[in-house]
């Protein structure tokens, strides 16, 4: 694809610029992968501004650059100004791979929680189908050929997100499921892609105040981005109004016009979870979710809106249900001897209140949490989510959570500044000795909830990556005791 016909009627570029004659193959945003036929964009974010990088990127070869303001590059270099280049990024970068949101059906997740769920839920229930799927996830990317990516420390950007749809595109994707962040959202990148339908698993006013979003108006806006992008359908949570969307509006969950009713507690074989009945235009459908929390409940129904809306029945979806695809938000990972153990990625204080009430409910006996905090940021979380921890189980143990640079003392005297009763609580820095201990003094009918590392396979230490599943630990400690 040249120059030309990439920027043609998106940019006022002048007569005879050189860029139209040069072939842009590539559109990026980081200078580390800027290259001689690429379109560097200066995409300012709330850490660094895009311009700073673009001596780095020409110094790669890259001639071709879109910013805001004029740039200190050497002649041979052609720099498009534009007043928002983000808001041009994603339309650029789908026109230069080729449109490939335009070749399969593409549906969107936005909401303060279950997003990930949601759509590893909804992945599951479209492959059930036998149509192929991939998704761009908090967790990283799953392409529709089954092939894993871990994500990376930045969210991906409309740039990101039209290289991901093209690979997908070249292994014959029917769906794309994509998660998409306030953070995403406000740096556009949702941009140029054409969704089917849109989803919004909840909206509280987390994020805030942090730099990234100011305050509530501004957080609710950038989720609202999702919906004014032209998607004929829009599902929302039963009851929710905050604000109108393009396309139709479907409601969903307890009361919605994609409803459930009648949940039960229950036992299903060697799962504990619910019960109830998924129902959509007079036809009712049995459902057993293996996770013994309400939230994932709902974040199932939300998942069987969107394949509805995919085109799926409800007979369909109940039979894609099985197994039930859920990791990392209350999974069973260890049991035996009436001990179970649980991982859960639950980071502030409501979030860990809610899976300890709903663990209660199906314990008779000790409720057991094991957690930390990351270092070099979240500060303000760690002493709420310390309280919590020691008020609502019955023993907590801290240790180290990809603490970095930071020491897990340190962190772990911030997570209990508030808490009186010591007698509750214990400190192991080394992760593997404390699982080791938390889950040797499981009791029968105890319960022990690992937080923080839940679909995560290293521990950052000293900036450093090191192996380390919390599954393999708990396991062989479980079974040690056998």
């Amino acid at each position: 694809m040249t120059g030309e016909a990439l920027f043609l009627g998106l940019l006022p570029l002048p007569p005879g610029a050189a860029l139209c004659g040069r072939e842009i193959t590539d559109v990026v945003t980081t200078p580390d992968t800027a290259s001689e036929n690429a379109l560097y964009v200066c995409l300012d974010t709330a850490v660094e501004s895009g311009a700073d990088g673009a001596p780095f990127a020409y110094a790669r070869g890259c001639r071709s650059f879109l910013c805001a303001r004029r740039l200190s590059l050497p002649s041979d270099a052609d720099v498009l100004i534009c007043e928002e280049p983000a808001a041009l990024l994603g339309i650029l970068s789908q026109r230069c791979y080729g449109e490939p949101a335009r070749h399969m059906t593409v549906l969107g997740i936005t909401g303060t929680h279950g997003k990930t769920s949601v759509a590893r839920m909804l992945v599951a229930m479209l492959q059930g189908k036998g149509w192929r799927t991939g998704a761009v996830t908090t967790d990283g990317v799953v392409s529709p050929s089954g092939c894993v990516k871990t994500a990376g420390a930045i969210a991906p950007n409309a740039a990101d997100l039209a290289r991901e749809l093209a690979l997908f595109r070249k292994e014959g994707a029917d769906f794309a499921v994509l998660e998409l962040s306030a953070y995403q959202l406000r740096y556009e990148a949702h941009r140029g892609i054409a969704f089917a339908a849109v989803l919004l698993t909840n909206l509280e006013p987390h994020h805030i105040g942090k730099g990234l979003h100011p305050d509530r108006e501004a957080y609710y806006a950038a989720k609202q981005k999702l919906f004014h992008t032209g998607a004929p359908i829009a599902l929302l949570p039963s009851g929710f109004c905050e604000f109108a969307a393009d396309g139709r509006e479907v409601s969903y969950g307890e009361g919605g016009e994609i409803g459930m009713r009648g949940l039960t507690p229950c036992t299903n074989g060697p799962h504990i979870g619910y019960r109830f009945l998924l129902c959509h235009g007079g036809e009712e459908q049995p459902v057993f979710c293996p996770v013994p929390a309400p939230f994932a409940v709902r974040n199932l129904v939300a998942a069987a809106s969107l394949a509805l809306a995919a085109g799926m029945t409800l007979k369909e979806i109940c039979e894609t249900l099985t197994p039930f695809p859920h990791t990392g938000r209350m999974e069973p990972i260890a049991s035996g001897g009436g001990r179970t153990v649980f991982l859960d990625t639950a980071y502030e204080e409501k979030a860990l209140i809610r899976v300890l009430a709903a663990l209660r409910t199906f314990f008779e006996g000790r409720v057991c949490v094991l957690l930390g905090s990351v270092g070099g940021r979240a500060l303000s979380r760690r002493a709420p989510l310390g309280a919590a921890a020691v008020a609502y189980a019955d023993f907590a143990y801290f240790t180290a959570d990809d603490p970095d640079g930071e020491d897990p003392e340190q962190i772990f005297r911030d997570m209990v500044a508030d808490v009186e009763d010591r007698a509750r609580y214990r400190f192991i820095g080394d992760r593997k000795t404390a699982i080791e201990e938390a889950v040797g003094e499981l009791r029968p009918h105890d319960v022990l909830l690992i937080l923080g590392k839940a679909t995560d396979e290293t521990q950052l230490v000293a900036g450093k990556r090191e192996p380390f599943c919390d599954r393999a630990v708990a396991r062989e400690a479980l079974a040690r005791m056998l």
